[in-house]
């Protein structure tokens, strides 16, 4: 790219999200005067945000507010439909599901919701607490579980490792106390 290419570019750009009308003649045009401008409002406005609760994104929620290095937190929203286009293990007969899971990178811990939609032999329609952590020093770092209340009204507890690669997670689950084990590979969404 070419010096001049690259300055069209930024007053391009500059003039896609308004910042040349926020200069004055001749400042509008200077493409060092545009960037400048840029990073002075991103500087102010993460001061002005530090130490507010952040927003949880979207219905990704894999809305991402965060980076694995810690110090922030990312929602990760996974809907297992009855449609077939989605992972439901291990709640095959339950769907429409929906998991919520805020990965708390700062206290490296993991909460959240499963509510499962439907009925089936084995649960009703509930909606449980997820609990969990973070270890980053393990090939699968997402580690939680859930207590479902089966129909007889016993408690069976669900434990899920797995590992998020952009809006995939991988991983597996079990319960012990009927002896299911099984892999999955849940989408999230946006």
């Amino acid at each position: 790219i070419v010096v001049e290419d690259l300055e069209v570019y930024i007053t391009g750009a500059a003039d896609i999200i308004g910042v040349t009308k926020k200069l004055r003649s001749p400042r509008n045009k200077d493409p060092r005067a545009l960037i400048d401008h840029v990073f002075r409002q991103i500087l102010q406005y993460k001061k002005s945000n530090q130490g507010a609760a952040h927003p949880t994104g979207g219905a990704f929620s894999g809305g991402n507010n965060s980076t694995s290095d810690g110090g922030m937190t990312r929602v990760v929203r996974v809907m297992g439909g009855n449609d077939g286009s989605s992972d439901l293990t291990p709640f095959n007969n339950n769907g429409p599901w929906e998991l919520v899971l805020q990965l708390d990178y700062a206290s490296s811990s993991i909460t959240g919701s499963l509510s499962l939609g439907g009925n089936s032999d084995m649960f009703d329609a509930q909606l449980v607490g997820v609990q969990g952590m973070i270890d980053r020093t393990r090939d699968v770092p997402l580690e939680w579980s859930v207590y479902v209340v089966t129909r007889d009204m016993q408690n069976l507890q669900y434990v899920f490792f797995a590992d998020l690669s952009g809006h995939t997670l991988r991983g597996q689950c079990s319960c012990q106390a009927i002896g299911h084990n099984a892999d999955f590979m849940y989408l999230t969404t946006h």
